[in-house]
């Protein structure tokens, strides 16, 4: 069986209603609980963000976020203004739906798959590692083709408990997964995280916070960057990795349509 949350760990209001009501109220900032997907920009963003949110309010298993954690935080009440943050085990975010104020940054598809290669080539400690040191980027997909799939599946993961055994019902999973991101009160696309750091330290009530470090880069030349990408779109036509890749920019565009609170195409 693919243990496929073993790969995606490391998952209404409109906001504008949400500030609305909390300005008009002066309610307490709500608790809010960031959906780390990997190689999306959230990193900066959560080392940012752990600079200005009292120690006491920030809520982590060292960059992880399991169920169990969650349910403890639930047992001992939510706090104004907390900010729980992570990649997300099985059923860990599906707690918190109701309860914090729920964001997720999602980035384009192909930069996502390259960056994702590119960090696990790198990281000796990742189960991948040796499959990316030994594989090109197109062979790495082809033998590992979760990442393909990568944000679609890191949503599951925080949604369901049962992980999944079959790649392909990630696809049949779209409308679902489009439907849970539409739950989210902040969406935000890597190529915009300062408006999404933005938003997220007003949702907070976070003064003057400081501006947004630059994203980690992957020292490679252009050239095999630029290779990397010319294979990803190679892959489109693959019968096995094809139907993923578009599954994945779907959930993208979807993402897009969301973050501007605009309809989504069923």
């Amino acid at each position: 069986m693919i243990r496929l949350w073993e790969a995606a760990v490391r998952g209404r209001r409109g906001l504008r209603l949400l500030l609305g009501h909390a300005a008009a109220n002066a309610s307490p900032p709500p608790a809010l609980f960031f959906h780390h997907i990997a190689k999306t920009g959230g990193t900066s963003f959560i080392r940012t963000m752990r600079t200005m949110v009292p120690p006491e309010l920030q809520a982590s298993e060292n960059g992880d976020v399991s169920v169990w954690f969650v349910e403890r935080l639930i047992a001992a009440g939510l706090k104004p203004g907390q900010f729980i943050y992570g990649h997300p085990g099985p059923g860990a975010a599906a707690p918190l739906r109701d309860r914090a104020c729920m964001a997720v940054m999602l980035r384009q598809p192909r930069e996502q798959a390259i960056s994702n290669y590119l960090w696990v080539q790198q990281d000796w400690r990742l189960p991948d590692h040796a499959a990316a040191s030994a594989l090109d980027f197109r062979g790495f997909l082809a033998a590992r083709p979760y990442f393909a799939i990568f944000q679609a599946a890191s949503l599951h993961v925080g949604l369901n408990i049962r992980p999944l055994d079959r790649l392909p019902a990630l696809v049949d999973a779209l409308p679902a997964l489009t439907d849970y991101l539409g739950q989210f009160q902040l969406v935000g696309v890597t190529e915009q995280a300062p408006d999404f750091y933005a938003e997220a330290c007003r949702i907070l009530g976070l003064p003057h916070p400081p501006k947004l470090p630059h994203h980690r880069k992957s020292r490679i030349p252009q050239q095999d960057r630029q290779q990397m990408r010319e294979q990803y779109e190679g892959l489109r036509t693959d019968p096995e990795l094809g139907p993923l890749i578009a599954a994945e920019e779907a959930l993208f565009l979807a993402c897009q349509r969301i973050r501007h609170r605009e309809p989504v195409a069923d």
